[in-house]
C-alpha cells in the first residue's frame, strides 16, 4: 500500500495519510466515492464557464465552452454504440485507437475536428490529474497524438473583392443588402452572429481631428 502510493504519488505519504489508506483498505471506514469522468466533464465544463463569464469572455469563451460539450457528447455516443466504458481508469492506448476509428468511420470527421476532440479529452484528463482524481497517465504517452492535417482557407483577393462591391444589384435589393453584409464580414472578420447583433447604438464613434473614427 506505501509503495503502491509513492509509485502513483512520486512521494512518500504522511502518517496521517498512511492511515486514512490502512483505514479504508481493512474497511474501517467507508471508501470516498470517487467522481467518473464523464461527472468530471460536467464539473470541469462548469467550472470554466463561470471563470470564463467572470472575465468577460463570451464570444471565445462560448465557442471553447460548445467544443468542450460536443466532446463530452461524442464520447457518451462513443460509449453506448461501441459498449466501451469511457471512464478514468479505462483510457488506453487501445481505447484511444476504437475512438480514433470511430470518429473517422462512424462520423466521417475530419483529421482537424478528430483532433480537437483528443485534444479536450487530454484536457479533462490532465486536468483530472492534476486534481489527483485519477492516476491513469495513458493519455500522455507518444501514442496518444492529436491528429490533424493542413487546412487549406479560401479567401477573397481585394480584385475579387472590388469586382463584388461594383457588382450593379440595384434592380435585387435583398441580394444588394445581402452584398454589403458580405462585404461588412470579409472586411471586418466579424462573425455573422455579431453581425446580426450590430446596430446604431452598438457603433462607437471618436474624433480624431477633423476625423471620425468608426
Amino acid at each position: 500500500l506505501f509503495n503502491r502510493y509513492l509509485r502513483d504519488n512520486g512521494k512518500a505519504p504522511s502518517k496521517v495519510e498512511f492511515r486514512n489508506l490502512l483505514d479504508i483498505e481493512f474497511n474501517r471506514v467507508e471508501k470516498p466515492r470517487q467522481m467518473g469522468l464523464f461527472e468530471f466533464m460536467e464539473s470541469f465544463i462548469a467550472s470554466k464557464t463561470r471563470r470564463m463569464q467572470t472575465a468577460g469572455k463570451r464570444t471565445t469563451g462560448n465557442t471553447i465552452l460548445s467544443s468542450y460539450k460536443q466532446t463530452r457528447n461524442l464520447l457518451q455516443d462513443f460509449q453506448q454504440s461501441t459498449q466501451n466504458k469511457v471512464d478514468f481508469e479505462t483510457i488506453s492506448i487501445e481505447l484511444y485507437y476504437q475512438l480514433i476509428e470511430f470518429m473517422e468511420t462512424e462520423l466521417d470527421l475530419k483529421p482537424n475536428t478528430i483532433g480537437t476532440h483528443i485534444k479536450n479529452l487530454k484536457a479533462f484528463l490532465n486536468e483530472a490529474l492534476e486534481q489527483q482524481l485519477t492516476t491513469n497517465r495513458a493519455h500522455q504517452s507518444k501514442y496518444f497524438i492529436k491528429p490533424s492535417e493542413e487546412s487549406y482557407t479560401i479567401a477573397l483577393t481585394w480584385e475579387e473583392m472590388d469586382e463584388i462591391i461594383s457588382l450593379d444589384l440595384s434592380n435585387r435589393p435583398s441580394l444588394d443588402s445581402n452584398r454589403d453584409l458580405f462585404i461588412v464580414v470579409c472586411t471586418t472578420g466579424l462573425r455573422y452572429s455579431d453581425l446580426r447583433q450590430l446596430n446604431k447604438k452598438r457603433i462607437i464613434t471618436k474624433k480624431s481631428g477633423n476625423e471620425i473614427q468608426l
